[in-house]
């Protein structure tokens, strides 16, 4: 059996979703080929398309690959990386995990799905049996494309029973409230596969929806401690936030998840590094669309250590849960460590007070170890535990730092220390438990512009924009020229859109630090936004001169695309590339650029890198048709468009790009029917309404080929190819007064067409004098 480009091979898997087989390329690659059900009406059809092309842009060294998609038969297929395994839920069969192996399989997936979440996808159906197991590897496959969130019954069978593996949902999954799936309900998903690693068993053991939802109303989420002695205690707890039945309960991010279990911290894109990303300014429409990073993000609060306030004498709280083996500099919990005696203490002072000066001279990496040697002497050293955080955040370990300044808070709950681990958790986007932590800090201490100044951060995390500027702004009222308070008031002013208000912000503080290349770029977008391009320019070339930042570059070149230097614009988004070669944004935009110029040649390479990142992205597909099509290669392009609209089979764009290709190779039924199909959407289009009247002339149907004409020229009345093209139905048709005229009117529209036009008006001037003899 073939499908698409790929013979069958043999069958792997069938479920309720579709059947999977193993299948070859011509060129040889294999492929896991899943065929899925037909989809359920032509919303989920479209649904499924838009799906599709966010998957195909996902490359993760733990996610499964899409390689290709469309459609057989009436059928939707996938084609995805083939996998040499088997699946967690296979290999679970056989019973748990062993601790390390869980924390490995549990870390991996967490960066997986923290990946998803940062592109914007959710995987909605997260379970042992859509993790396959190659080596030491775990890959998340199968992303619930066929899951139609708005029906309970796409997830049963006409009796009730569930499809799939039960037990794996989150509660608001179970019970189809769809407004509340998202990134916690993924969430919900890790912790059920910890769950599953651990106990070889499901969280919640039911075979209908209705049982599935009994037992979450009645019971607690469950301890996988308690059916498995060895499991750490800490282990066990952050499985059970995990499962929490309701979602603000659970962790904040797949990112914390991934944290908690001790993976590699990951780097944060700071403002400092990437400035603002205008999304969509690269775009032929150059509409622009500002999506902001903090600028906090990068500048940790540099304060003096607190020490404990008055009548709070430190103490040891109580912890219930452990905290995982302490990585590699990464300072022992006070619980773990006996007090130490006085020399040992008068030591561990003189260990902190080099923290201190290192941390002082910024060199926070040799602070960590000066604080690590204090902690080891003395558990109980209060500021060496907040020194350490501290010295942690202005590295950007935000995890590591919220854990430190907890440890800290065993031994005294003092304000600012509150106050500094809501500034950590904000820029971990827990935005919620970072404003907690404000509150704690506001009820044992005064409001200042330091804590006003976090709340205001931890609101813009939350997109809280209107609340942050109303924080920013009392800080103010208390520090005029707090430089980082004006800064983030400015990032959530533009948020806002009062791009005006940003751009005072801005220049206040580039008027005490000309220097600071973020805000430079923050204000190059404000202008961008208020259409004062030029300006724009110049603020987003110095910002530039000040550090090279991918996104920095991509707005550059928006802007110098709506300033008409195409050529410049492909400059920069090359430059762009080269700084992140992972992302297909870069290639694609100036592949763009170098087409509309004319530069196929270039363009076509860049359109093939591009494709290589994202294999089923149908708009590239559909322009490197268009680029190749232009540069003579009809065959390419045509199969170029044949893939697009496999993808998007609602693409009329594509659709009249592939009829123009099929025109230029003389099929003109086919190209006839490709207008059909691109005129089946509720506008007509002017383009596509001439390009089916040229291919009715071709077939010798000149009369029925003037109505698309006349329609064309109402809705387009300066395009003058259309009024030349009529001439020639109007010529064959014998009419040539007419045609004369409409020639004279495509000249006057483009007088570079006049070479072209002599021979039509030629033979229409024969006609004319045929006629009068």
């Amino acid at each position: 059996m073939q499908i698409g480009p790929y013979r069958v091979l043999e069958e792997i898997a069938r479920g309720g979703m579709g059947v999977v087989y193993r299948a070859r390329r011509a060129d040889g690659r294999e492929v896991a080929l899943k065929l899925l059900r037909r989809p359920e009406s032509p919303l989920a059809e479209r649904r499924q398309a838009r799906e599709v092309q966010a998957l195909s842009r996902l490359r993760h060294p733990h996610v499964v690959s899409l390689e290709g998609a469309g459609v057989h038969e009436g059928q939707p297929w996938l084609a995805l990386e083939l996998v040499a395994g088997e699946t967690l839920e296979a290999r679970l069969r056989r019973g748990p995990l062993s601790i390390a192996d869980t924390r490995r399989v549990a870390t991996q997936l967490a960066g997986a799905v923290s990946y998803l979440h940062t592109c914007g996808v959710l995987h909605r159906d997260l379970k042992p049996d859509n993790v396959l197991l190659r080596g030491d590897d775990a890959l998340l496959t199968d992303f619930g494309l066929t899951l139609d969130l708005a029906s309970d019954a796409s997830r049963m069978t006409h009796t009730g029973a569930l499809q799939g593996t039960p037990g794996y949902w989150a509660p608001e999954q179970a019970r189809g409230e769809k407004l509340a799936i998202g990134t916690g309900t993924d969430v919900y998903g890790l912790g059920a596969v910890l769950f599953a690693c651990l106990t070889a068993r499901p969280p919640v053991e039911a075979t209908t929806l209705l049982e599935h939802c009994e037992r979450l109303e009645a019971d607690e989420a469950p301890s996988p401690r308690a059916q498995r002695a060895e499991v750490p205690r800490w282990l066990d707890a952050l499985c059970r936030r995990c499962l929490a039945r309701d979602p603000a309960q659970r962790p904040a991010s797949a990112e914390a998840v991934r944290q908690a279990l001790g993976g590699p911290t990951a780097p944060l894109h700071t403002a400092r590094s990437w400035g603002w990303a205008l999304a969509g300014a690269c775009g032929l429409a150059g509409a622009f669309a500002v999506a902001l990073l903090s600028p906090l993000a990068d500048e940790p609060a540099e304060v003096e250590p607190p020490s404990p306030a008055q009548g709070e004498p430190p103490r040891q709280a109580e912890v219930e849960a452990e905290p995982p083996s302490p990585a590699q500099g990464e300072p022992p919990s006070p619980a773990q460590l006996p007090p130490a005696d006085g020399a040992h203490a008068e030591t561990a002072q003189a260990w902190s007070a080099r923290g201190r000066a290192a941390s002082d001279a910024r060199d926070y990496a040799r602070a960590l170890e000066a604080y690590e040697r204090a902690l080891a002497l003395d558990p109980r050293a209060f500021m060496a535990h907040v020194g350490w955080a501290t010295s942690a955040a202005n590295l950007d370990r935000h995890a590591d730092a919220v854990a430190a300044y907890g440890r800290a808070l065993e031994l005294a709950p003092h304000a600012q220390v509150f106050r500094l681990r809501a500034f950590s958790l904000a820029s971990l986007g827990r935005a919620q438990e970072a404003l907690r932590d404000c509150a704690q800090a506001e009820a044992r201490g005064e409001v200042d512009a330091d804590l006003l100044r976090t709340r205001g951060y931890a609101r813009s995390q939350g997109g809280d924009y209107a609340g942050a500027v109303v924080d920013y702004d009392r800080a103010l009222a208390l520090e005029p020229d707090r430089l980082d308070v004006l800064g983030s008031r400015g990032y959530a002013q533009a948020q806002l859109g009062r791009y005006d208000a940003a751009l005072a912000d801005f220049a206040r503080v580039l008027a005490r630090d000309p220097d600071h290349a973020s805000t430079h770029a923050y204000r190059g977008a404000c202008l961008a936004q208020l259409g004062r391009y030029t300006e724009a320019l110049a603020a987003l070339d110095r910002s530039l001169e000040l550090e090279a930042a991918p996104q920095a570059l991509s707005n550059r070149a928006a802007c110098k695309m709506e300033l008409g230097d195409l050529e410049g614009a492909a400059a920069d988004l090359l430059q762009a590339q080269r700084l992140a070669p992972q992302d297909p944004t870069f290639p694609a935009e100036a592949a763009r650029c170098l087409s509309r110029l004319g530069r196929h040649d270039l363009a076509i390479p860049l359109f093939d890198r591009a494709l290589a990142l994202a294999p089923a992205d149908g708009s590239l597909l559909r322009d490197r048709g268009r680029s190749r099509s232009d540069f003579g290669d009809l065959k390419g392009a045509e199969a170029d468009f044949d893939r697009a609209l496999a993808l998007d089979p609602q693409d009329v764009v594509a659709y009249r790009s592939r009829a123009l290709a099929r025109f230029k190779l003389g099929r003109y039924a086919d190209a006839l029917a490709d207008c059909g199909r691109g005129l089946e959407g509720p506008k007509p289009d002017a383009k596509t309404l001439a390009l089916r009247g040229m291919c009715l002339t071709s077939l010798g149907r000149a009369a029925e080929s003037l109505a698309d004409y006349d329609l064309a020229l109402k809705l387009d009345p300066r395009e003058p190819r259309t009024w030349a093209n009529r001439g020639r139905a109007l010529a064959d048709l014998g009419r040539c007064a007419e045609a004369l005229a409409d020639y004279d009117e495509a000249e006057r529209l483009d007088p570079s067409l006049r070479q072209s036009l002599e021979p039509l008006r030629a033979r229409a001037r024969e006609g004319l004098a045929a006629d009068g003899d």
